[in-house]
C-alpha cells in the first residue's frame, strides 16, 4: 500500500502529467495512476470487504475423486452461481488463461467457491478429468442463472483446457451484473441539486466521476454500495504458480502469497454475492431449496442413506474475516446439504419464507437419523435461555430414544433460530469487549426492537433479531454506529466519568457527616 507522501505525488503526477508521453502509452500511464490513487483513498475511507460465510475448494491434479463428487453434489442443489476468470500476462502473446472461479450460491446465502487450476488440471483420458468436465456441464446448464461482472466472453480463451465447448455456454444463461448495477445506479440516484438538500452529497454518475459509457468497476460498486474497500491490488499477479498447498512444499513466504492470490481470487465471486443481496436481484432460495428437496424425496427410497461429508484438507479460509469459522474435520449435511453449526446459528439472509425455512427444517430433522452420534453439547448449542425439558433423574432412555430426543430438540432449536433471525441486523467490527447483556441493554436505550443477539466465532461480528419488520432501515442505521471500538471508549470514557460523580459525591457526603459530628 502506497505512503501518504507516495499517494500526493501520485497524484501530482497525474495532474502534471507530462504532455511528450503520448497515444496507448499516456492512457495506460494514467490509468495506473489513477487506479493506485483509488486504491488508496478507498482503503483509508472504508473496512475491508467483509464476505459472507464461505468454504474454498481447489480443483487440479491432486483434488481426489471423492471430492469432486461432492463438488457435484453441491452443485446440483442451486441454480444460481457467481463467476469469475483470471489470467496471466505474457508479454507480446495473449493473455495466458489460469483460474475459473465460479461460487456456488447455497440456501441462506452460504456458498461453496470453486476455484479451478487450469494449468495444474489431470490428464484428460482420467476419470478425475472426467468428474470436472461433468461439473462444468452441471454448472453450465440452461436451468441455471450464472452472474458475471462483464461479458461472458472472458471464458472464451479457456475453451482450449476442454471443459466445456461452445454449444454448452451458447445454452447458458449469463446475467451481467455490472450493467445491471449501472442501471440500477442510474434510476435510483438521479442528479440532486445542493439548492434542493444542501445537507446531501449527491452521488449520481457524473458527480461521482463516471461518465455515460463508462462501465462500473466491481471495486468502485462494492465501495459505493457495500461502503466496503475490496482489495484489488493483486490484478497482475502470478496466478499460475499452483496455489494449492498440495501442488508442491512451500516455505512460510510462499505459502503466504498462494493465500493472499486465493483469497483474492475468491473476492470477486463473494463480493457480486454481497451486491446481489444487496440489490435484492435475486429470488431466494425457495427455486433452489425446493429443487433440493424435491431431488432428495425423488432419492430417499433409492438410498436412504446416503451421507456426504466435506473434507476440508483442500479449503482454505480468510482467519481475519468475521465469518464462522467451519469445524476442524468435516461438515455435517443438512437433507442435500447441511452447514457447520456455527454458519446454522448465523441465519444471516433476511428476507427468509417461513414456509421455505420450514421445509428445510423437515429435511434436516428426515436425514438426522445418519447422524445419531451428535454430542450433547451439540444438541443444547443454542443462544437463548430457553431449553427443553430434561427427562427425570431415574429414567433411563434406550440409545434409540436419546438418539430421537436430540433430535426434537435440535428441530425445537432451528425452528427458533428461524423465528428470531427471520429479519436481522449484522454489525461488522463488533468489539468484543462488549457483553451480550451489554448490548441488549444499549438495543434497549436506542429503541431497537431485539428478538435475539448472537456474537459470530471469531467475536467481531453481531448478529440481532428483530421482532418486527417496521422501520429496518431507520434501525439498521443506528445500529451501524454502535458497538463499534469507538463506541466502546465513548462507553468507558462515560463509566468513567460517571465513577467519578459517584466517587465525589461520596466524599463530599464523608466530609459533610465529619463536619456535622464534629459540630456536636
Amino acid at each position: 500500500m502506497l505512503s501518504e507522501e507516495e499517494y500526493h505525488e501520485a497524484k501530482w503526477q497525474l495532474e502534471n502529467f507530462p504532455t511528450t508521453i503520448t497515444g496507448q502509452a499516456r492512457s495506460r500511464k494514467r490509468q495506473q495512476l489513477k487506479h493506485i490513487i483509488k486504491e488508496y483513498e478507498y482503503s483509508i475511507k472504508y473496512p475491508p470487504f467483509t464476505p459472507a460465510p464461505y468454504l474454498i475448494y481447489h480443483i487440479n491434479r491432486t483434488t481426489s475423486d471423492a471430492i469432486l463428487t461432492q463438488i457435484i453434489t453441491a452443485a446440483n442443489t442451486t441454480t444460481f452461481f457467481c463467476l469469475d476468470t483470471e489470467s496471466v500476462i505474457v508479454h507480446y502473446q495473449p493473455n495466458k488463461p489460469t483460474l475459473i472461479q465460479i461460487e456456488a450460491i447455497l440456501p441462506r446465502n452460504y456458498s461453496i467457491v470453486i476455484i479451478i487450476e487450469c494449468c495444474y488440471l489431470p490428464s484428460r483420458d482420467t476419470f478425475s478429468f472426467s468428474l470436472i468436465k461433468k461439473l462444468m456441464t452441471t454448472i453450465f446448464n440452461s436451468n441455471n442463472t450464472i452472474y458475471v461482472w462483464g461479458e461472458a466472453d472472458e471464458l472464451l480463451p479457456f475453451k482450449s483446457y476442454n471443459l466445456f465447448d461452445d454449444e454448452q455456454l451458447t445454452h447458458v444463461q449469463f446475467n451481467n451484473l455490472q450493467q445491471v448495477f449501472k442501471n440500477m445506479w442510474r434510476e435510483s440516484h438521479t442528479h440532486q441539486s445542493s439548492n434542493d438538500n444542501p445537507s446531501t452529497e449527491c452521488i449520481c454518475e457524473p458527480c461521482i466521476g463516471k461518465s455515460p459509457n463508462e462501465p462500473w468497476s466491481i471495486q468502485c460498486a462494492v465501495a459505493q454500495k457495500l461502503n466496503q474497500w475490496l482489495d484489488k491490488r493483486a490484478t497482475l499477479s502470478k496466478f499460475d504458480i499452483g496455489l494449492d498447498p498440495a501442488l508442491s512444499s512451500c516455505d512460510l513466504v510462499q505459502q503466504n502469497e498462494r493465500e493472499r492470490l486465493t483469497k483474492y481470487a475468491a473476492y470477486d465471486c463473494l463480493a457480486m454475492h454481497q451486491l446481489i443481496i444487496k440489490l435484492r436481484i435475486m429470488p431466494y432460495h425457495s427455486t433452489t431449496t425446493e429443487h433440493s428437496h424435491e431431488h432428495s424425496h425423488e432419492h430417499s427410497h433409492e438410498n436412504s442413506h446416503e451421507q456426504f461429508n466435506y473434507e476440508l484438507e483442500n479449503i482454505s479460509s480468510d482467519d481475519e474475516n468475521d465469518s464462522p469459522q467451519p469445524p476442524p474435520a468435516h461438515v455435517h449435511i443438512v437433507g442435500r446439504i447441511r452447514y457447520p453449526r456455527e454458519w446454522e446459528s448465523s441465519l444471516i439472509n433476511e428476507q427468509v419464507p417461513e414456509h421455505i425455512h420450514n421445509e428445510q427444517v423437515h429435511e434436516h430433522i428426515h436425514d438426522e437419523h445418519i447422524h445419531e452420534h451428535i454430542h450433547d453439547e451439540q444438541v443444547h448449542e443454542h443462544i437463548h435461555d430457553e431449553q427443553p425439558p430434561s427427562p427425570p433423574p431415574h429414567t433411563e432412555l434406550t440409545l434409540e430414544e436419546q438418539a430421537r430426543k436430540r433430535r426434537e430438540n435440535r428441530k425445537r432449536t432451528i425452528k427458533q433460530r428461524v423465528r428470531y433471525y427471520r429479519k436481522e441486523i449484522i454489525c461488522r467490527h463488533f468489539n468484543r469487549r462488549f457483553t451480550i447483556t451489554k448490548v441488549k441493554e444499549t438495543l434497549r436505550q436506542h429503541g431497537i426492537p431485539y428478538s435475539a443477539v448472537n456474537k459470530s466465532k471469531s467475536g467481531f461480528t453481531l448478529y440481532i433479531g428483530l421482532k418486527k419488520a417496521d422501520n429496518i432501515d431507520e434501525h439498521e442505521r443506528i445500529a451501524q454506529h454502535l458497538f463499534s471500538t469507538h463506541h466502546h471508549q465513548h462507553h468507558r470514557h462515560q463509566q468513567n466519568d460517571q465513577q467519578h460523580r459517584l466517587q465525589q459525591h461520596r466524599q463530599n457526603r464523608h466530609q459533610q457527616n465529619d463536619h456535622h459530628q464534629h459540630r456536636y
